[in-house]
């Protein structure tokens, strides 16, 4: 993979895949919480989730935007003084923490302040996919000037 030293291409790139990776993951669930939903899937429905996973794209990748930019800035910005932190474990470990803490804000938001005690509890690991995904994918991109 080709190695960059533009913070805001890394940004971009890892942005892009953040749509599709949510839409897996709640595929995936729906598939463990739900089976029965997939066995009477269409030609019709395969051509709608086709259609969502292409839009996922550009609107995943406008959502992912600002938690991704301020996250990256600041692991960036603490490897050039910290080298341990350029770690891809390091960057997908606080990706997934970040990815949860975002879930339980929006859940607890858009649900209610109980809902993490409730039925809704699914909503809250929702994030941890593509935050730690689009983590890895910004620091698999990286290079730092004193790496050259």
């Amino acid at each position: 993979m080709p190695r960059i030293r533009s913070l805001p291409a890394a940004i971009g790139i890892s942005s892009l895949i953040a749509g599709p990776v949510t839409l897996l993951t709640i595929a995936a669930a729906t598939i463990v919480t739900e089976p029965t939903l997939f066995l009477s899937v269409t030609a019709e429905g395969l051509m709608v989730a086709s259609l969502l996973f292409v839009a996922s794209v550009p609107l995943g990748a406008l959502a992912a935007l600002l938690p991704l930019s301020l996250g990256a800035a600041a692991m960036y910005r603490l490897g050039r003084y910290a080298p341990e932190t350029r770690s891809p474990l390091v960057w997908a470990g606080v990706g997934a923490v970040l990815g949860f803490l975002i879930g339980f804000v929006l859940t607890a938001f858009f649900l209610g302040i109980e809902a993490p005690n409730s039925a809704a509890a699914p909503q809250l690991w929702l994030g941890i996919p593509p935050a730690t995904a689009c983590a890895l994918l910004c620091r698999l991109t990286l290079v730092w000037k004193e790496d050259c």
